[in-house]
């Protein structure tokens, strides 16, 4: 208990925009490892049907335009999301859930 009390006070020391500016890094970097290690298990289930075929979109000029689009746009929509709970999270609000995530967490403690 007494590490815990101490970084405690450590972190009630820390200027409120440093230690935001900490979470939000933070929050940033482990999306970027939980996607990474999804895309690498993705990759790891799919390897010998992948290895045996060739991809659609290096035959496809319009297929892999659409598909860099798209990848653009879920880059932006990804940032879109993530900022908007990092400025609930500033703003003190509690996160909103769906019924069904509420039904999971409900499941969950019971």
């Amino acid at each position: 208990m007494e590490k815990i009390e101490f970084l405690a006070a450590c972190i009630s020391e820390v200027p409120p925009v440093i230690l935001s500016n900490i979470g939000v890094r933070c929050f940033k970097k482990l999306g970027e490892l939980l996607q990474s290690r999804r895309k690498k298990e993705l990759y790891d289930s799919h390897y010998l049907y992948i290895r045996d075929s060739d991809d659609p979109a290096g035959k496809d000029a319009e297929l892999a335009s659409t598909l860099k689009q798209n990848f653009t746009e879920g880059q932006i929509k990804i940032e879109k999301v993530c900022e908007e709970f990092v400025s609930k999270e500033e703003r003190g609000e509690d996160p909103q859930l769906s019924e069904e995530d509420s039904d999971k967490i409900k499941t969950q403690k019971s």
